[in-house]
């Protein structure tokens, strides 16, 4: 992997409960975790009709810097890439040389849901 591959830019966002305190209501809210340099690789897309409604799906991969928090728990973490906000499916360490180790995050867009 060459540094230079590292061109789109993306953020990671973190997913918190916040809790009102004179309701007891829970809130689901999503704050800023890393802005990082990544290399998008587009995997596949599909559209789909069903009741006059038209659903595409992307599948891409965001290869960045490794971050340890991503490999234990992706289901609380999302990508924000030209205001889309995509799922992350998975979290895998790639390491290619003793001093550089890099991660690959699966993802998924699904637009109208």
């Amino acid at each position: 992997m060459e540094i230079g591959e590292l061109k789109h830019r993306i953020a990671i966002e973190k997913r918190t409960v916040s809790i009102n305190e004179r309701t007891g209501e829970q809130t689901m809210v999503w704050n800023n975790y890393a802005t990082v340099w990544a290399k998008m690789v587009n995997r596949s897309g599909t559209e789909n009709d069903k009741d006059d409604i038209a659903t595409q799906t992307q599948k891409m991969d965001f290869v960045i810097r490794y971050i340890d928090d991503l490999v234990f728990d992706v289901s609380s973490y999302r990508v924000q890439y030209r205001n889309k906000m995509i799922d992350i499916i998975s979290a895998e360490e790639m390491t290619n040389e003793a001093w550089q180790t890099w991660m690959m995050l699966k993802c998924e867009f699904k637009s109208n849901q």
